[in-house]
């Protein structure tokens, strides 16, 4: 089984559902292994929209990867997600981060996640669950990762994991 590494984000709609929705269904592809807390993070790149929340969700997987990626990419738009570019507010984005060890650099996708350690979106909940997870090309782990940011990036727990997957007191 290999072990892969998602981060999800929404700031349209009702996300807290919609990450329950999305972290149900990827039991179709993988047995979920770990979900980290829900946070409340400033949007990257833009500021003019809604603060967004995110997570990281570490499941394994016997798909291989283009396979596994479609099957995001088909959930993704089942809930709504259109393609307008980088940036914009969305109703649900679900990125790999990794796939096991596996690099790659297509037109369609790049793992592991090309902008991911400059992320504190990304990194803060990936250090939460899977802190000594080592990038396989900066050779770093998460932690390290994480506290090598020098962004000021607003980042705020929400709720910790398991309560905000169960809890019908948290709506985002």
């Amino acid at each position: 089984m290999t072990e892969v590494g998602l981060s999800l984000g929404c700031n349209i709609g009702s996300c807290v559902s919609t990450f329950r929705y999305v972290i149900t269904s990827l039991q179709y592809g993988g047995k979920l292994h770990r979900v980290s807390s829900l946070y409340l993070t400033e949007p990257w790149g833009t500021s003019n929209q809604p603060y967004y929340y995110n997570c990281v969700v570490i499941l394994r997987t016997m798909m291989p990867l283009f396979p596994f990626f479609s099957f995001i990419r088909e959930l993704e738009r089942r809930l709504g997600r259109k393609t307008k570019g980088d940036y914009q507010p969305r109703t649900i984005d679900i990125d790999i981060l990794f796939f096991g060890n596996v690099v790659i650099n297509s037109k369609h996708l790049t793992v592991p996640h090309a902008r991911m350690h400059l992320r504190r979106f990304v990194l803060e909940p990936l250090a939460e669950v899977l802190p000594n997870w080592k990038h396989p090309i900066l050779n770093q782990t998460a932690r390290d990762l994480l506290f090598s940011l020098n962004g000021s990036e607003q980042i705020f727990i929400v709720s910790p994991y398991p309560e905000w997957i169960y809890s019908s007191s948290i709506n985002g």
